[in-house]
């Protein structure tokens, strides 16, 4: 298996999809721009948003084969399965490992709201209130 140094981020500057070693994009069949971003890259991060809108803004928004539409679109059908599916799916990446648990201890907050229940993805670390 090749390390998370060789696997590298493609975008389509259609729909805006990101995936990792695809020169074709698996949802609108357009071309994909190779980055030079890797899954190392996403990992060092830490924020799976923030790396994939660093993606867009570089590569996908402004590109003149951009589509607004196609985008909508990948993002509905993102949504439609990710939510249509009764597996907890992570609304980031799309992992099904997702452990749920209490918040916690803040070191600014302290207890305040640390019985409040969240979703956290063991892939990527995105956490969300169910």
């Amino acid at each position: 298996m090749k390390d998370r140094s060789d696997r590298i981020f493609y975008v389509c500057p259609r729909c805006g999809m990101s995936i990792v070693n695809e020169e074709e994009c698996t949802f609108c069949g357009s071309t994909m721009i190779k980055t030079p971003y890797t899954e190392d890259d996403y990992i060092k991060a830490g924020n799976s948003k923030k790396f994939f809108n660093k993606l867009l803004n570089e590569y996908v928004y402004g590109n003149p084969l951009y589509s607004e539409f196609e985008y909508q679109r990948r993002e509905e059908e993102k949504y439609r399965r990710y939510r249509g599916s009764s597996v907890l799916r992570c609304p980031s990446c799309g992992s099904t490992a997702v452990t749920t648990g209490q918040r916690g201890y803040s070191a600014v907050y302290g207890f305040a709201g640390s019985a409040r229940t969240v979703n956290r993805c063991g892939n990527c670390g995105y956490s969300w209130e169910p």
